[in-house]
C-alpha cells in the first residue's frame, strides 16, 4: 500500500516489472481518498492514448480496514490497456469529485508471448475517440441488461434514467443501487413484474420479476464520459458491481443568462431578529437517509443552520439509512414515516 497526497493506493495485479501476456494488460487494485478527497474515476495513459477504467467495485475488507461506517467501500478498480509486445510504461491517474486528476508515478512492465496472463478478466473494452473504455456487464450468478442511453442523454432535474432488467440466479436481491460518482447512491426499483420480459427470456425462470428502473443523480460538474455503475446487494449484505457503462451527457437545452461585468449585485438585507428567544424552525422532507444527492445537500444545510445556534431542524424521511447518525451528530432530529 502506498500513501499519496490524495489518499492510499495499491496495485494488486500485476506486479511492477512483471512480464505479461498481451494484447491487453488488465490492471486491478484499489484507491481510497483521505483528507476529504472522494475519488470517482480512474484512467491509464499509454502511447498518447487515454484508457478509462472502472472505479468503484465494492470491497468489504477495505471498509473494515479504514473503519468505514458502511459495510463496503466502492474503492476497487479494473482497467484494460491495449499494448504491443515490448516494454510498456503506464501512467495511472485518479479523478476526485471536483473533476481534478491526481497522477501517480509511472509503472513499468514487459509484454511478451510467454508472459503471465491475468488471473481473471471482469470487463471488456469499448473503443473511444482517444483510447478505450473498460465497461462491465452482468456476470454469473447475475443475469441482466441495461437499456442503451437516450441520444442525446440530457439530465432531467439533475438525474438520468436507468432502465433494464436484472436477476440473481443464486439468491434474492435486497437492494439495487446506482451512482455516477461513487458519492451519491440512488435506490432503483427492482424485481418488478414484467410478462413481456418473461416471454423474451424463457430460459430464465426469474425473468417474470426482473424489471429494473429508476433514476441516478448527476452532480453538476461531472466530466464526460460519465461512468454509470449499478450494484446488486443480496439479503446477506454482500454487494456486487453488475453493470458499468460510459455515458456522454448533453448540456441542458437552456443555458442560464450570463451576468455582465458591470451589473450590480442586489443589496444584502439581513433578516430582522425576532423578539422571542426561540430558535427558528425548519422541517425538511427527504425520500431516503441513504447518501443520495438530495439527502447529502439536506445534511449540509442542516449542519450549517444548526451551527448558527438560531435554528431547530427536524428531518422527515420515508426510508431509514446510515445518514441518520450524521443528522443526529449535527443536532437534527429525524423521523421515519
Amino acid at each position: 500500500m502506498q500513501e499519496t497526497a490524495f489518499g492510499f493506493f495499491n496495485l494488486e495485479w500485476p506486479p511492477t516489472g512483471a512480464t505479461l501476456a498481451g494484447p491487453v494488460l488488465w490492471l486491478r487494485g484499489w484507491a481510497v481518498g483521505q483528507n476529504g478527497v472522494a475519488l470517482t474515476d480512474v484512467r491509464a495513459r499509454h502511447g498518447g492514448a487515454t484508457h478509462l477504467g472502472i472505479y468503484g467495485l465494492p470491497r468489504a475488507d477495505l471498509a473494515a480496514h479504514f473503519n468505514a461506517r458502511q459495510p463496503w467501500l466502492p474503492a476497487e478498480f479494473i482497467i484494460g490497456v491495449p499494448v504491443a509486445d515490448g516494454p510498456v510504461r503506464l501512467n495511472l491517474d485518479f479523478m476526485d469529485e471536483l473533476g481534478a486528476w491526481h497522477e501517480l508515478p509511472p509503472v513499468d512492465f514487459a509484454v511478451a508471448p510467454n508472459g503471465q496472463p491475468p488471473p481473471r478478466v471482469e470487463g471488456r473494452l469499448e473503443t473511444s475517440l482517444d483510447g478505450t473504455w473498460t465497461v462491465r456487464d452482468a456476470h454469473h450468478p447475475l443475469q441482466g441488461h441495461l437499456n442503451p442511453p437516450d441520444d442525446p442523454l440530457v439530465p432531467r432535474l439533475g438525474r438520468i434514467p436507468v432502465r433494464g432488467w436484472l436477476l440473481d440466479t443464486a439468491s434474492p436481491l435486497e437492494r439495487v443501487l446506482a451512482t455516477t460518482d461513487t458519492v451519491a447512491f440512488n435506490h432503483l426499483e427492482h424485481s418488478r413484474k414484467d410478462e413481456e420480459l418473461a416471454r423474451k427470456f424463457p430460459q430464465h425462470p426469474g425473468a417474470l420479476h426482473a424489471r429494473l428502473q429508476g433514476w441516478a443523480d448527476c452532480a453538476a460538474g461531472l466530466v464526460n464520459p460519465v461512468c454509470l455503475r449499478v450494484y446488486a446487494v443480496s439479503t446477506d449484505g454482500a454487494a456486487r458491481l453488475c453493470f458499468a457503462q460510459r455515458l456522454t451527457l448533453a448540456p441542458p437545452p437552456h443555458e442560464p443568462a450570463s451576468i455582465t461585468p458591470d451589473s450590480s449585485a442586489p443589496p444584502i438585507r439581513p433578516l430582522p431578529d425576532f423578539p422571542s428567544g426561540r430558535p427558528h424552525r425548519l422541517l425538511m422532507f427527504v425520500r431516503t437517509l441513504y447518501p443520495d444527492d438530495a439527502t447529502l445537500r439536506a445534511l449540509d444545510l442542516a449542519a450549517h443552520l444548526r451551527a448558527t445556534s438560531r435554528w431547530a431542524v427536524r428531518m422527515v424521511s420515508t426510508e431509514d439509512g446510515p445518514l441518520r447518525d450524521a443528522f443526529f451528530t449535527v443536532g437534527a432530529e429525524t423521523l421515519i414515516v
